[in-house]
């Protein structure tokens, strides 16, 4: 096998890029309804890889939201399959990163204990050795302590000793409190809320409404953004938290201090259009960067970055292809996968318009190509 040169590795990330929405219509919408007492519920509508995220990236990376810190974003995308997904599942996630998402010393009073890493150990254990110290000198010359005649030297000496003795009592009970007690209870934690799944209550958010009106009593939060709920299609999952933002604004302890908002990203399919209006007080849409008809113009320029690539792949096909490819985290794997695949092969006779062909087929219909190692599948029995 030939060794190719010049080779130039544009390998791009799958994650949400940041889209600088500044003096965008976007930026407008933003501007307009953040804030706003009378706008609680926001929608930023649109199909799927249609730029949802990147926006949303957009708008948290701007210094005004930064130094607020005042942004919580609430992310349903760890669930690998959405089938035999229930909703309690999708409210004990979202209970999930609400918790977590702060530290414990935010949420002193929460009935939800997490592991704290005990704070000055050497201090603690000169502290300990010191109690141990006094309880022992204490313990064993009580009588003579107490014998020591009123308003002298080693009166003043013996008081200012017992006063650090109890000081130190108070400071160590409450730091094995505060680590052994806390940590405890490590698991809650919310493991429990799980074995607790079959009791009457329909609800886990309605079950520790206490907790989140908590959470945001003591936090800085003013926007919620909640991304990948849509993929479950169950539009009761926005009902119960429409109607946790009405409580939460209700509540006098927080009114007083800030109005909190809830943003969703979601599909426009997800209600029909009368529910929508209704239950959303702004609408965003979202247009998407990346379709049918405009995809190769991301896929053509970086196959024309690398050279070599270049001189080997029909560009004709490439276009043709793209067609069919409208997500852009689709496209720019294709790619990815396309430079790994050509540079580990390393064969000078190897048909790199084929290969490109094969990883099409591989990110689009990935069963079938699994299927294809075991002799099985519709591209194996085309190809038989």
């Amino acid at each position: 096998m030939e060794e190719k040169e010049n080779k130039t590795e544009t390998f791009t990330d799958l994650a949400p890029i940041s889209r600088d929405i500044e003096s965008s219509i976007y930026q407008k919408a933003f501007d307009f309804c953040l804030g706003r007492k009378e706008i609680s519920n926001i929608a930023l509508t649109g199909p799927y890889g249609s730029g949802k995220s990147s926006i949303i990236r957009g708008l948290i990376d701007q210094k005004d939201i930064q130094q607020e810190n005042s942004t919580l974003e609430i992310s349903l995308a760890s669930f690998e399959s959405t089938k035999d997904i229930d909703d309690k599942q999708i409210e004990l996630s979202i209970l999930q990163q609400m918790i977590y998402s702060s530290s414990a010393s935010q949420l002193p009073k929460s009935r939800f204990k997490r592991i704290r890493t005990p704070k000055n150990s050497t201090l603690v254990a000169i502290s300990s050795l010191a109690w141990v110290i006094g309880f022992i000198l204490l313990f064993s010359f009580w009588k003579e302590i107490f014998s020591i005649e009123l308003w002298t030297l080693p009166f003043f000496i013996v008081n200012l000793l017992t006063a650090s003795f109890l000081v130190i009592s108070y400071k160590l009970i409450k730091t094995l409190y505060e680590n052994v007690y806390g940590s405890s209870f490590k698991k809650i934690s919310l493991k429990n809320i799980e074995v607790e799944k079959g009791d009457e209550e329909n609800s886990i958010l309605n079950k520790y409404l206490d907790e989140i009106l908590y959470f945001f009593e003591m936090t800085n939060y003013k926007l919620v953004i909640f991304e990948d709920i849509d993929r479950f299609d169950s539009p009761d999952i926005f009902t119960k938290l429409r109607e946790i933002n009405t409580l939460i604004n209700q509540n006098e302890d927080i009114k007083s201090k800030r109005h909190i908002q809830f943003l969703y990203a979601l599909k426009d399919s997800i209600f029909t259009e009368n529910e929508r209006t209704k239950f959303f007080e702004f609408i965003i849409p979202v247009i998407p960067v990346i379709g049918f008809s405009n995809s190769s113009d991301l896929l053509i320029p970086r196959i024309k970055n690398i050279p070599d690539l270049t001189k080997n792949i029909d560009l004709r096909f490439v276009e043709d292809v793209s067609e069919f490819l409208n997500d852009a985290r689709l496209v720019n794997n294709i790619f990815n996968e396309l430079l790994i695949y050509w540079q580990e092969v390393n064969d000078s006779a190897l048909n790199v318009t084929s290969l490109f062909a094969i990883m099409v087929y591989k990110n689009v219909f990935g069963k079938d190509f699994e299927d294809l190692h075991h002799s099985k599948g519709g591209f194996f029995r085309v190809l038989s």
